[in-house]
């Protein structure tokens, strides 16, 4: 027999999408709302355009009579009961290293979903002749982004040129990006000559302003597969350029941790950043030289007249409109500028079977787990008016501890 129970909270996306379900079916029916299409609180696509619809219903009762989270030992095991038909929804995000497995069951129905983490090539702005804007730009238009991308993430990013998560209502990805999506050698030429940097010895590889050799060093993750080599792809694009530079493979929490805390002896690094997609705050302010002594912010090391004030307006602005509108600005100029290169954007995997369910709402920023699934399924002909989940131990450990060394949990149950 299953032990069942009432759940207190926890920060996990499965628990929005449970809590959701909880708030609606127990109430036994939901308000509708007359809108122009958007729903109240939805974080709207990049370059999405409001629905000129006169009115639609957007809350609606949920149909279906409980939710059952039901615990497995381990990921495969929950994956093989939602291919299976055991259950419904695996309640968690689907790890990276498991995107192979699910392909291969044949059960499983996929969402894919933008994530707010971004992976950048980080710049050292303090390290000459980094400092010119020119070069970084250079940079940014040499490098094929596609040819970027580690192998296992193929098929599962999308380039950006904007620092900022696509799922941000803020993002103008979709209409404005594009200027270093791919490798445009004539443009990189010409920005090296407007740094002032040329082939002076026939070498074949750019000077510097002064005269000097230029020899960049490239920081790459060496424990996470696939990334030297796609350094190893950008050292090539930047050589065909004439920017000479060697790869240096570091372990990845190196180099988020020199990178982070402003480390004076890079010069580029592959660098994974967080970013909430709620506001513009970070991609706004953290290039503001007024931020150079905090960790995790301005990583770049760069003092730009152009970001500062940028950066200025929009913290100093009250005004909702106008400081989004700063905000913008300051993306645009976060692009144009290149203290770093944004070069894609992740995206997580969630998984469910509609064997028993049908009338899944196919959701791009909450996948399967979204808060919206709950109220919008319903029982296929003949089948149990409930929602199985299948999730894994740590799905509970963030609900609650037992100093009981014989308490075991197996399943929660929510609903009628």
């Amino acid at each position: 027999m299953e032990n069942c129970w009432t759940m207190n909270g926890t920060r996990r996306a499965a628990y929005l999408l449970l809590l959701a379900s909880l708030l609606l079916l127990s109430a036994g029916s939901a308000p509708t709302h007359q809108s122009t299409g958007v729903v109240p609180g939805a974080i709207r696509g990049p370059g999405a355009q409001t629905a000129q619809v006169s009115s639609e219903v957007v809350y609606h009762p949920g149909v279906i009579d409980r939710i059952r989270v039901v615990e497995y030992p381990s990921t495969s095991s929950a994956l093989a009961a939602v291919a299976l038909g055991e259950a419904d929804l695996f309640g968690e995000r689907v790890p990276e290293d498991y995107y192979s497995a699910v392909e291969s069951l044949s059960g499983l129905k996929t969402m894919w979903a933008p994530d707010n983490v971004l992976h950048l090539l980080a710049i050292n702005a303090m390290s000459y002749p980094l400092d010119n804007s020119h070069l970084r730009r250079a940079v940014a238009f040499a490098i094929d982004k596609q040819g970027a991308v580690p192998s296992p993430l193929r098929g599962h990013v999308d380039v950006v040129d904007f620092a900022l998560p696509l799922m941000s209502e803020f993002s103008i990805e979709a209409t404005e990006g594009g200027l270093f999506y791919d490798p445009d050698p004539s443009s990189a030429v010409d920005e090296l000559e407007l740094a002032g940097m040329l082939d002076v010895d026939g070498d074949g590889m750019v000077e510097a302003p002064n005269g000097e050799p230029v020899h960049l060093t490239l920081w790459a993750p060496s424990d996470r597969t696939g990334f030297v080599e796609a350094a190893q792809r950008i050292s090539t694009d930047l050589l065909a350029v004439g920017i000479n530079n060697t790869v240096v493979p570091l372990p990845h929490d190196t180099i988020q941790y020199e990178v982070a805390r402003h480390n004076k002896t890079y010069d580029l690094a592959l660098y994974e950043q967080e970013v909430s997609p709620h506001g513009l705050d970070w991609t706004a302010t953290t290039f503001s030289w007024s931020r150079r002594n905090e960790p995790g912010q301005n990583i770049a090391n760069i003092n730009d007249p152009t970001l500062n004030h940028l950066a200025y307006k929009y913290m100093t602005t009250i005004e909702y409109d106008g400081r989004v509108a700063w905000g913008i600005k300051a993306m645009r100029a976060v692009r144009d500028l290149c203290p770093v290169v944004p070069l894609f954007a992740e995206r997580w995997l969630s998984v469910y079977n509609d064997v028993r369910l049908e009338g899944w709402v196919d959701d791009p920023f909450g996948g399967a787990i979204s808060v919206w699934q709950p109220v919008s399924v319903r029982p296929r002909p003949g089948a149990p008016s409930e929602m199985v989940v299948a999730v894994t131990p740590s799905f509970f450990d963030e609900f609650f501890t037992s100093l009981n060394p014989l308490f075991k949990r197996t399943c929660l149950m929510i609903g009628k």
